[in-house]
C-alpha cells in the first residue's frame, strides 16, 4: 500500500505542476458557479439542492476524461512507463496510485463546491436537509471514481491522450443514457439496462437514498475497469 501511495502522490503532484489540474477545476467550478446562480437567484430558481447535484454529476462526465486520459498514455508517450515498470513496483499498483491520484483531484473539485451548499444553507434557501445533500456527494464521489477507472483503461490502451478522453466520454455518455433504452423494454432486459445505467443509481443518491446496492455497483464497476487495466498494462509491457 505504501508503493500505491507513493504513486499516486507522485501523479498528484505531476498534475499540480502543470496547468492540467488547475485549468480543471477552474472550469468545473465556473460551470458549478453559474449553475448554482441559475437555480438559486437566477431565472430558474430551484427549492432543493438536487438539481444542482444532478448538474454537477453531468459536468463531471465531460470533465472526467480530462483528468484520466494522460495517467498512462502520457507514460507511454514519453517513454516514461518502461522506467515506471522496471522499477520495485507491480502493475496494480502502478494503475491503483494514479487511480487514486484522479480520485484525490476529484474529491478537491468537489469539496470546492460544498460552499454553494454552505450559502444556501445559511441564506434558508428551500429544504436543505443533510442527508440528501450527504448522499448526493457519496453518489458524485462514487460515480465519479466509476468514470475516472473508465478513463484509465483507455489511458492504458492507446499513447493518444486526445483518443482516451474521446473513448472515455463515448462510454460514459453510453453507461449514462443505456437507462433510457431500457425504458422501451419490460421484464429481465428493462432491469438489467436500468441497473447498467449510472443515471438509475446517481438519481436514487440525490434523492437521499442510500442504497448498498448502489454504492456495490459504482466500486465493482470500478474495480472492473481498474482489473482490465492492469491486464492492458502487463500485456502492453510484457507482450
Amino acid at each position: 500500500m505504501t508503493r500505491v501511495l507513493a504513486i499516486a502522490g507522485r501523479e498528484l503532484r505531476a498534475l499540480f505542476l502543470s496547468p492540467v489540474a488547475y485549468v480543471i477545476i477552474s472550469v468545473y467550478l465556473g460551470l458549478v458557479s453559474v449553475l448554482w446562480w441559475l437555480l438559486t437567484v437566477g431565472p430558474y430558481a430551484q427549492t432543493t439542492y438536487r438539481p444542482i447535484a444532478s448538474n454537477m454529476h453531468v459536468f463531471l462526465m465531460f470533465v472526467l476524461p480530462a483528468i484520466s486520459m494522460r495517467v498512462i498514455a502520457d507514460e507511454r508517450r514519453t517513454r516514461t512507463l518502461e522506467v515506471l515498470v522496471t522499477q520495485p513496483v507491480r502493475d496494480y499498483e502502478i494503475i491503483l496510485g494514479k487511480w487514486l491520484a484522479c480520485v484525490a483531484l476529484l474529491a478537491i473539485m468537489l469539496a470546492g463546491t460544498l460552499h454553494f451548499y454552505i450559502q444556501m444553507h445559511f441564506w434558508g434557501e428551500g429544504d436543505l436537509a443533510n442527508g440528501p445533500v450527504f448522499t448526493a456527494y457519496l453518489g458524485l464521489l462514487l460515480t465519479g471514481m466509476l468514470y475516472l477507472s473508465i478513463g484509465v483503461f483507455f489511458s492504458s490502451i492507446t499513447e493518444n491522450q486526445v483518443v482516451a478522453a474521446l473513448l472515455t466520454f463515448v462510454v460514459i455518455i453510453c453507461v449514462y443514457f443505456i437507462r433510457f433504452l431500457g425504458d422501451n423494454m419490460t421484464g429481465f432486459w428493462q432491469e438489467v439496462l436500468h441497473n447498467a445505467s449510472t443515471f438509475y443509481h446517481f438519481d436514487d443518491f440525490s434523492k437521499g437514498v442510500l442504497d448498498t446496492s448502489h454504492v456495490v455497483y459504482c466500486v465493482a464497476a470500478s474495480f472492473g475497469f481498474l482489473f482490465m487495466s492492469v491486464r492492458s498494462l502487463e500485456s502492453r509491457t510484457w507482450g
